[in-house]
């Protein structure tokens, strides 16, 4: 709790220290301790920390921990380390993978500068048919112009039946505005 409150609350350095501390103490990490600290690596941005601790988790045996794998993949991604995030992803059959896994996944692309590998990657997911893209799916994917259609996925959320979402709402008008379709903007 206190190395999540710490990274929460910006104070990097203390969280650290305190994750240090508890394991010259004796304790073992948990898999929210890793998540926790793993979030650092998010901010810091600094992969030589992050390739530590995934040692550490490897170490532990939480690997397969959701949350941890998602936090893995998320502090690498942060870290512009796409093929060690890309790892961590296909490491585990693509049939456990959540929502929130590819998301996480697609978003790192796309904070990366890969919008074709992110595409690819949303369209792989929506092939597999056991995983739906949420409304945060839909909203991360609409900025990948111009790789992808805002008008397919636009038919896509209101299938999945998400449109009406703010955060799709608000990605549907910026990425109508953005090809310099006002009509549709000023229908969404």
């Amino acid at each position: 709790s206190m190395v999540a409150g710490y990274v929460t609350n910006g104070f990097e350095f203390q969280s650290v220290e305190i994750f240090q501390q508890m394991r010259l103490a004796g304790m073992k990490p948990t898999n929210l301790t890793y998540a926790a600290v793993m979030k650092l690596c998010t901010v810091i941005q600094d992969l030589i920390f992050a390739q530590e601790l995934h040692c550490l988790v490897l170490k532990s045996g939480l690997e397969f921990e959701q949350n941890v794998r998602i936090a893995l993949m998320v502090g690498y991604s942060k870290c512009n380390a796409m093929n060690d995030a890309f790892e961590i992803f296909s490491s585990t059959n693509e049939e456990t993978h959540d929502v929130v896994l590819w998301t996480a996944m697609i978003s790192g692309y796309l904070q990366n500068g890969n919008a074709e590998k992110a595409v690819d990657l949303f369209r792989r997911m929506k092939k597999k048919g056991s995983v739906h893209p949420n409304e945060f799916t839909y909203s991360t994917i609409l900025t990948a112009q111009p790789f992808i259609s805002p008008y397919q996925v636009h038919a896509q959320a209101i299938k999945g039946n998400v449109e009406k979402s703010p955060t799709v709402g608000t990605a549907l008008l910026d990425a109508y505005v953005g090809i310099k379709e006002v009509e549709e903007a000023s229908k969404v």
